[in-house]
This record gives structure tokens, sequence and C-alpha cells, in this order.
């Protein structure tokens, strides 16, 4: 149940009074109490306030002091007393990738109204989202925003507390500040949290706060002992000579990765003496003081996007590592051959957290059993970790910043630059060739990929592949944009969509195409921006961000339109509309919310459209439909806006939209006849709205008589009787107006108003009734009577569904949305194997006539993930294949439970 935490290291040295401290600070109230700890120089106690940033037990140190491995230790030891249920781990270092120096990390991909969205809140936002989903949450319930996950997150520890759960263990690694730490707190008694942080972690306090500093020096010698002996018992070279042992250890700072490496060097070479390996560490020490000032009369190094190394160097220190950690990598790397310093100088560009060994053999241009030799004689060294469960090593940080300076300074940025090109090359084709497998092409081009056909023999391989190697993937889409390999990012960017649609890794489907988007701009590509940018608001939809969505499809028909693609640009406006639909589905529309705030219900925490993504929505919507033939749906979309800006108080804004939606439809009367009239009565009704608001009477009374009538011409008695309510509740406005006139053109107008909605809308008619009787009961008291809520009703502007540029279903003339079906991952739901052909996945290559209902079914694009164009096997083998971890390194080791506790948000 544990194997997504980091190995465990087994015996701790060192770190025994510090061990017992964080398993006190651990324990839960009812196990019985271990004898009362000393307190010790690296605690600082403090009492769990209300502050959320509180965490039953922090632990930092600097680069090689073992943070990790004590953190993981501790949690592991607590774990098997039987304390908790369950272990939550999370790396947040991971989030960020292990992007190469002389790269940009690319476009911010953490998407957070509620802050900045800084380096913290994109990997609060990505530990979140593994976080529930390591509690049983599926893809389609992880919400789109940060507060919303952390609310998520607590909301189901706490029901799993409710339960009687023993309750959880939260680990979190890597932490650099207080703002990744706030979201990932759980809520009282729900669970525990462990923080293990890469700095100081200023404002995260709670009961056991441990600093791990350099090892006590009898206790550093002892480590390096244990280490010798392990592998020889019958090696007595650090027993015969204690002083030179004790000097070895103070030159390597007493950190235990540096012990590591320095002890393990002597397991290495059986003849090198105690004394010998202090008087070379030794020299190391004095090679890194000069190094410093070397580098700054050497001048800038190698930099821009074929460099891997620094940039100018600064004078005085440049490394935030340790003397002693770094002069036992100088010790350890003069040690490797030359091949086996190549390989680690190469091993800096890899820019994932995991290191495959078919890449790294491409890396390094070797056959993979020459590879696979190399990283073991790098591991022997202590220089890489394997890398459990998954198949291949991991690079530490403080050495991958040291081969990043190795790199620098005695590669070539020819040599940087190819390899960088063969891993690019070697991912682009071998992702290709996986979603070839993936959406069930048998036929691999061998020749054109340059991948082995044998590869992928079968469609498990190429997703266990994906999933194995789909951290180092995102990380490589932002590698290859920012060293300037765009056509690589573009590749591997298309090359995933299908497989991240399958799995429901949105935030790495948001991530890839952001920064492919930017490429395909640096680039000029502008076909490939408008696939990226569908693909994109596709994805968005799924999380219910409409207006993000229509922004993805609006510059998606920009892009349509410089290329004089116009089948494209149709699909990418038929694609906003629907995401208007979908708007209206899930009662946010303009209409909806007109229709809560006239009957008091006001915008749930659910219904937050019309607010909060409504003017995006019908500007990007604007925006994409200026054809001459689009004037309805200009005028329906303007009208939509209008009312919109007026419950926002802009009158002026809201007058234009109306006066122009109106010009629009009084142009296409003669043409179209009696549907035209309910149009503009639409219209009018609004532009009736707004100037009542505006205290102009008289322009009010006109415009709501006007649309009476053109409503009345029509046949559309619900638009009338709504023109009528409003006319009637003017006339108590009008100023100067008697009284008992007024009131007596009230109830007039709201009597015709209701006897019309009877045979339209009985609720909507019995509440003009209630306003009726609400009016008797007020005559004669005029104060009271004008201070009373009613409120206008708005015009009934539904969206024309069968617009004439929106795509049509295939197979029929029915309107998108019209043949709602279960939605997807529902056993009910029968996908249609007529759709699996050979063409390529992706909106990019889908016209009108592809895109089905189930491509527009709001039912489909707004709550739940939409399918991909996959074999039936493949949708089986993703979910018999589902992976314990969905982010960058961790894992969990609570078993996923079905959640049916109280939902936050809209997913």
């Amino acid at each position: 149940m544990l194997g997504q935490l980091p190995p465990d290291t087994g015996k701790v040295i060192g770190r025994e009074a510090e061990t017992r401290r964080a398993l006190e600070s651990l324990r839960p109230v009812s196990a019985p109490a271990d004898p009362e700890p000393e307190p010790g120089p690296g605690e600082r106690a403090g009492a769990r306030g209300e502050t959320r940033a509180a965490a039953d037990l922090v632990v930092t140190g600097p680069p090689g002091a073992g943070r990790t491995a004590f953190a993981c230790h501790v949690a592991r030891t607590a774990y098997n007393k039987g304390w908790f249920g369950g272990i939550l781990y999370v790396d947040l270092h991971d989030g960020g990738t292990h992007l190469p120096d002389g790269t940009k990390p690319g476009n911010r991909t953490a998407r957070d109204s509620d802050s900045g969205g800084g380096s913290g809140d994109r990997a609060a936002h990505y530990a979140l989202g593994a976080l529930l989903r390591s509690l049983g949450a599926g893809p389609e319930r992880v919400p789109a925003r940060r507060a919303e996950r952390a609310a998520l997150y607590r909301d189901m520890l706490a029901h799993r507390a409710r339960t009687g759960s023993r309750p959880l263990l939260v680990v979190v690694d890597g932490a650099s500040d207080a703002g990744q730490v706030l979201p990932l707190v759980p809520p009282d008694g729900a669970a525990r949290i462990l923080v293990a942080g890469r700095g100081p972690l200023p404002g995260v306090e709670g009961p056991c706060r441990l600093d791990l500093g350099p090892l006590p020096l009898e206790d550093a010698a002892t480590l390096m002992t244990e280490i010798v002996t392990c592998a020889d018992p019958s090696d007595p070279r650090t027993l015969t000579d204690p002083g030179a042992l004790r000097e070895a250890a103070e030159l390597c700072g007493r950190l235990p990765l540096a012990l590591a490496v320095a002890a393990t060097a002597l397991v290495d070479r059986p003849r090198t003496t105690v004394r010998k390996l202090a008087d070379e560490l030794g020299k190391a020490a004095a090679r890194q003081r000069t190094r410093p000032a070397a580098d700054a009369a050497a001048g800038p190094g190698p930099s821009g996007p074929g460099a891997s190394g620094p940039g100018p160097s600064e004078p005085g220190p440049r490394h935030p590592d340790p003397p002693g950690l770094r002069a036992a990598f100088d010790l350890a790397h003069r040690r490797l051959a030359d091949d086996d310093r190549r390989l680690l100088r190469l091993l800096s560009l890899h820019p994932g957290p995991h290191l495959g060994v078919d890449a790294v053999a491409t890396l390094a241009d070797l056959d993979r059993a020459d590879a696979r030799k190399r990283l073991e004689t790098l591991r022997r060294a202590r220089l890489l970790r394997v890398c459990a469960p998954y198949e291949g090593y991991r690079l530490p940080d403080p050495v991958r910043r040291y081969a990043a300076d190795r790199a620098g300074t005695d590669g070539s940025a020819a040599e940087l630059a190819t390899a960088r090109g063969r891993l690019l090359a070697h991912w682009a084709a071998t992702v290709h060739e996986a979603d070839r497998r993936l959406r069930g092409h048998r036929d691999l081009d061998e020749a054109r990929t340059g991948v082995p056909r044998g590869v992928f023999p079968a469609l498990g391989e190429a997703v266990r592949w994906l999933d194995a190697e789909r951290p180092a993937l995102v990380a490589a889409v932002r590698y290859a944009h920012g060293a300037g390999e765009h056509r690589h990012a573009l590749d591997l960017a298309r090359g995933l969509t299908a497989f991240l649609d399958l799995r429901g890794h949105r935030d790495d489907w948001e991530a890839v195409h952001l920064t492919a988007a930017e490429a395909a701009r640096a680039s000029d590509d502008r076909p490939a921006l408008a696939g990226l940018l569908e693909a994109l608001g596709r994805c968005r939809m799924q999380q219910g961000l409409l207006a993000e969505a229509a922004g993805c499809w609006a510059g998606a028909e920009r892009a349509h339109r410089e290329t004089g693609d116009e089948r494209g640009r149709q699909r990418a406006r038929g694609l906003i509309l629907s995401a208007l639909q979908e708007d209206d589905r899930t009662g946010e529309g303009e209409s909806a919310a007109g229709d809560r705030e006239r009957t008091g219900d006001g915008p749930g925490p659910g219904n937050r459209g019309a607010a909060a993504g409504g003017v995006p929505l019908l500007t990007a919507a604007l925006e994409a439909y200026d054809l001459p033939g689009d004037g309805p749906v200009r005028a329906a979309l303007l009208d939509r806006l209008g009312a919109l800006r007026l419950r926002r108080q802009e009158h002026d804004a809201a007058l234009r939209c109306h006066r122009e939606a109106l010009r629009l439809r009084e142009g296409a009367e003669a043409a179209e006849g009696a549907d035209a009239l309910g149009d503009a009565g639409r219209s009018l009704l609004g532009l009736g709205n707004v100037h009542r608001a505006r205290g102009a009477a008289d322009e009010a009374l006109r415009a709501y008589g006007r649309a009476a009538e053109c409503f009345r011409e029509a046949g559309d008695r619900e638009g009338e009787a709504r023109a009528r309510y409003n006319s009637g509740l003017l006339h108590i406005d009008v100023p100067g107006v008697r009284a008992l006139r007024g009131l007596r053109l009230t109830r007039q107008d709201w009597r015709s108003a209701a006897g019309l909605l009877r045979r339209e809308d009985v609720r909507q008619a019995r509440r003009v009734e209630e306003d009726l009787a609400a009016l008797g009961g007020l005559s004669g008291r005029w104060t009271a009577l004008r201070g009373h809520p009613f409120r206008p009703l708005p015009p009934p502007a539904p969206l024309p569904v069968a617009a004439p540029s929106l795509p049509r279903a295939r197979g029929g003339d029915a309107p998108p949305g019209a043949a709602a079906g279960p939605p997807p991952g529902d056993p009910r739901a029968v996908r249609n194997p007529e759709r699996l052909d050979s063409e390529p996945f992706g909106p990019e290559h889908l016209g009108p006539e592809h895109l089905g209902p189930e491509h527009l079914d709001p039912e489909h694009l707004g709550r739940c993930r939409s399918e991909p164009e996959l074999p039936e096997d493949a949708h089986a083998l993703a979910h018999a294949l589902d992976p314990a971890a969905s982010y960058h390194g961790e894992g969990s080791s609570v078993e996923p439970e079905e959640y049916r506790g109280p939902t936050v948000g809209h997913w």
C-alpha cells in the first residue's frame, strides 16, 4: 500500500532524537505515549491555532540533509504503528518540472481567480488535483479553480472522518513557501499533515518543527562506516583510521547525501585508504572555493536555446548547495569514466522528474543495454536513485544542478543542442505512434517516424508507456518551446491530446496546449494554433469554464480566418454557440439569471455564469459572428449582452446593445416575417427595461407598447405578457400620474399579462397574480406601494439553435443537443463504432459533418469530459489500467472510495 512513497532508507543514523519527537507530534490522542522526549536544538514548539497554515510536523533543512528520506521514514513508521488509515503523498517540486537552465517556463497554467496565480498557486493547484484523485474523485469532479479544489478536498476528508475511518496522513514534500501549504492543510480531526520544506518555510507553524542540519560528527562517521561495512562486513578501513574518517566527514559538511557519496567512493575503490579519501575531498573543497572566482573571470557561459548551463556568473557563490555537498560530487565525478561523465552532463538536459532508460539512451546516443549499464554506474555512485514504482531513475536536485554546471563548463553547445534535438524528436515520434495505437491504427509507419514497428505491439503497452512517461512528456512540451524547438512542442501536444482527454488529466492538458499555443504563435503556424485552441476550449468546456472556452474558440476562429479556412471558422463559431447553449442549460444564462432576480431566488453558488463569465462569453461570440448573414445571431447576442449590462448598472452600454440589436432585427423583418417581429419585440422589451432604469418613462412606455404590438402580431403570448407586465409596473413609477389612474392602468396590464401567461407558463401566471394581490393590499398607501420590490421581467431571448453557421449533427437536421444521452463514463453510454475511422484525432481535423450530437450536446460538453474518438477497447483498458498516481511522482496508500457527499461549485 505504500509503494508510491519514495523508497525507505531503512535505518536512520544520527536522527534518533528527531525521529522520536516527530513521531510524538503525529501520535493520536488514544495511542499510548512513549517516554517524554527531551527538547532538541532543532525543535521549535508552537500551539496549533486557528490559522490554516498550521501543520502537525514541519521538517526543513539544506540540500543533502536527508529531508525527504527522514519525512518518509517517519510517515512509514507512524503508519506501521496503526495510527493512520493511509498516506497521501505529494511532491510539490515535481509540479514545476525540472526545466534545464537556459529555457523559459512557458505560460502560467494554474488558473485561480482568488490570487495572482504565481508558482506557489500553480504547485498547490496541481497538488490539490492529485490529492482529490487519490481520494477517489473522478476527473469530472475535480474543479477547475484552486479555491474550489481546496473546498472539495477538505469536504472529502471531513466526509471520510464522519464515516468512522481512521485519519489519513498527508505528506507534502518539496514545499518552498507557505502559500503552497495553506490549501493542503486538512480540517481538524480529519487528517494530519507532515510538511517537508525546501526552505525555512516562514508562516508554516505547528507543534513540532525540525530543522535538519548537519549530523553530529560522530554520527556522520558512523554513517560512513555503516555504508562501507554493509557492502563488505570484513572491510576494516573505516575502523583503522578514525581521525581521517572524521576529517572526511567534516569535509562533506556532515550531510547525509555527501557522506553517502564519499562512502560509496570507498566501496568502489577497495584499495583507497580513508586518508587518501580525506585528501581528495580536501582538494575538491579547495576547487569549489576557487570556482566562483574562476567563473567570474571566464565571463558569461553558454546561454540561449542551445545551451543548458548557467548564464553570466556573478562574483561570489553561485550555488545554493553547501560546499561539502559539491565537494563530494566533485570527488565522485573525477572517479567516473569519460563516457559516464558525458552521460551525467547530458542528464541535466532531461526536463522531467523521472529518467526512463529509452529516453536516456536516445539522449546520449547509446543502445539500451549500454545506457542501462551507465545509469547503474551513476546509481552505485549515489548520483542517481531508483524511482519506484516507476521503472527508471531519479536525479536528485543537487546532482542535477551540479550536472548542469558541468554541462556548461565541460560540454560544447553543439553537443548539448544535438542531444536535446535527439531526445525531443524521439519523444515526438514515439508519442505519435502511441497515439495511433491508442486510436486503433495498426499501420505504424516505421520508415517515416524512425520508431521501431514493434515498439507498441499491443494497446496496453502504449497506454502503460504514456502513463509512465506523462510527467516527462508534459515537461518536454515546455522544454521544447523554451529551447526554440517549436515544431517538437506542437507534435508532442497534438499526440498527447487524446491520451490526456481519455485519462482526464485536464491540468496537464491545459498546460500542454497553452505552451504549444505559444509555440505556434512564435513559429507563426496559424493552422496549428487554431487546432490547439479548439482542443484547449474543449478542455475548459469540460470543466464548466464556459467563458474561457468561448475565448479559446474565438481565438481559433480568428486563426482560421487568417488562413482562409472557412470550414474551420464555421466549426469554431458553432462551438462558441454551444457554450452559450450550455450556459442556458445549466441555468446560468442571461434570461435565467433575470428570472432568478425577478422571483427573488438570487444567484446560488453554482449559478455564477451571468455574473462572472457572461460578458467575456458574449463578447467572444460577437467577435466570431461578423459575417454578412449573421444579423439574427448577432442581434440575439446583443440582447443578451444588453440584459447583462443592465443588471450591472451599465445603462449606456446596455442601451447601445439593444439599439444595435433592434437595427439588425428591423433590417431582416421583410425577409423573415413573423419571426422577425417577435425578435424585434425582444429587443424593444430590453430597450424599455433600460429606459425605465434610466428614468426615461416616456421612452420606456413607447418601447413596451411597440414590443407588445410586435409580440401580438407574431403570436408570441409570453412575450406580449412580459411587455404588458413591465408597462403596468412603469405606471406606478411615472411621476405626476394620479395614484388611482396609475393603479387602474397597472391592474389592467397585469390582468392581461396573467391571462396570456395562463396558456403558456402557469408558474409565471401565478407570480403575476400574486403581484396583483399585493397591489390590492397596498392600495391607498402610495409610499409603500412604490417601495415594494416589484421587478420587470426580462425579454425572452432564446439563442437561435439552428443558426446558419452552426455545425449540424451528422445523419440528420436535428439541432445540436436534441439527442442527449447518458453522460460519458456512464455504463449505459453507447459509443458509435461508425466514428472509429482512420482519420486523425482532434478538433483541427473535424469538419461540420464530423461533429455529431455528442460533440455539441450540452450534457456532454458541460458537466462531464468528452469521450475522445477512440476504440472501445481503449476506453476499457484505460479504466482497467487506471494508475494510482495522477500527479508527478505522488501516490496514495488509501484505497479510492466512492464519495457521495456534498459537492462544491458546478462540476
